[in-house]
């Protein structure tokens, strides 16, 4: 089932994400976020008319996604950018892709005109979903973050959507 986000589901949405930051670099925070981070953000995407929503499965949170705002500038309004995250433990069943999907569709509804997806390189999965959903590779920024000892490159994938 797929459903918009609550505070309640921080401890879960960290359990997931922590686990990414501490041992890859696909995302480039460098610290686990505690569990009141993770409310927060919920809440300002919530607030700020943004989707934040889960995958729940038997009553556990199996992925979530969500929406950001591009930048501060009005211009980008219609602008923004996604991310999502999976319990590894559910890998290879679609759900990554389903959940990205709703995602798209509630931005389409919101009235975004232009989503945009950042990859830390090389990650195939992500790639993946994102060819899946029908992002187009935008540009790389080489060596645009650092961490475990090394520089990383970061793919920018867009879709639009009218």
């Amino acid at each position: 089932m797929i459903r918009d986000a609550t505070q309640a589901d921080a401890a879960a949405i960290a359990a997931i994400y922590n686990p990414f930051v501490k041992d890859s670099a696909v995302t480039f925070e460098v610290d686990e976020v505690p569990e009141e981070e993770i409310a927060r953000r919920i809440h300002e995407r919530r607030t700020g008319g943004l989707p934040f929503i889960v995958w729940e499965e038997d009553g556990q949170v199996a992925a979530y996604a969500y929406a950001s705002p591009y930048g501060t500038r009005e211009a980008f309004a219609r602008t923004v950018e996604l991310s999502t995250y999976l319990d590894p433990a559910f890998n290879g069943r679609g759900i990554g892709t389903r959940i990205y999907q709703d995602l798209i569709e509630r931005c389409r509804e919101l009235g975004m005109h232009l989503l945009v997806g950042r990859v830390a390189l090389p990650n195939p999965a992500s790639q993946s979903l994102h060819a899946k959903c029908g992002f187009e590779l935008a540009g790389v920024l080489p060596q645009a973050g650092y961490k475990f000892g090394r520089f990383h490159d970061l793919a920018y994938y867009t879709r639009l959507l009218d």
